[in-house]
């Protein structure tokens, strides 16, 4: 259970930084800042359901 919270704060932690670097809606629909803030979200409540 410890592994899989660390995987998702990994996860995470790539979305976050794919938001804060690369995030925009000019690359594509999925990489827009909104869809990656909710991406960050859903990984941190997943890692917290486990608990």
């Amino acid at each position: 259970m410890k592994v899989s919270c660390t995987h998702f704060q990994c996860a995470s932690w790539a979305f976050e930084h794919l938001r804060d670097h690369f995030g925009s809606a000019g690359m594509s629909l999925d990489m827009a800042h909104e869809i990656l803030t909710f991406q960050v979200f859903l990984m941190l409540v997943s890692m917290i359901s486990l608990i």
